[in-house]
């Protein structure tokens, strides 16, 4: 199963591709004509300033290509964040991401700093606010061919 980021970035990667695809009828468009239609024309002053000024273009940024992760293993978890309780209560929010990724990588066998944790998940732990912090919440763990485990809202 494909997360939804996952999807996101496919169609995203569909989209450019179509730009892309355009951009080259576009220009393949513009050149007929000009070919067609050359006859000699007057240059002004005017004219030959331009063309001896350099033309600046942006230089275009190419996102890297993101492999097509393959999932190896998933699973579902209902994960107790009751340590936190233990802690002062202006820590506690910061304290539950700590706690998520110990019990991930001790359950999927993945090292902590390969656990990446959703942006929503994320949200949702941050739901409860500073003090009043979340007891437990329902998590997917994705991990792929290379070791790293996606955490999402479940």
């Amino acid at each position: 199963m494909e997360s939804k980021i996952e999807e996101k970035f496919v169609l995203k990667q569909a989209v450019e591709e179509e730009k892309k695809k355009q951009e080259k009828e576009q220009q393949a468009q513009a050149a007929e004509p000009e070919a067609e239609d050359k006859k000699p024309v007057e240059k002004t002053a005017k004219d030959e300033a331009k063309k001896e000024a350099p033309k600046k273009e942006a230089p275009k940024k190419e996102a890297p290509e993101e492999k097509k992760r393959e999932i190896i293993l998933e699973r579902l978890y209902t994960v107790p964040l009751l340590g936190v309780l233990k802690k002062p209560r202006l820590k506690r929010q910061s304290i539950q991401p700590i706690m998520l990724r110990t019990f991930v990588s001790k359950h999927m066998k993945a090292a902590r700093d390969k656990v990446k944790i959703s942006p929503i998940l994320s949200k949702a732990l941050t739901s409860g606010g500073v003090r009043k912090a979340i007891r437990k919440i329902k998590v997917k763990c994705s991990k792929d061919k290379e070791g790293i485990v996606l955490v999402e809202k479940a």
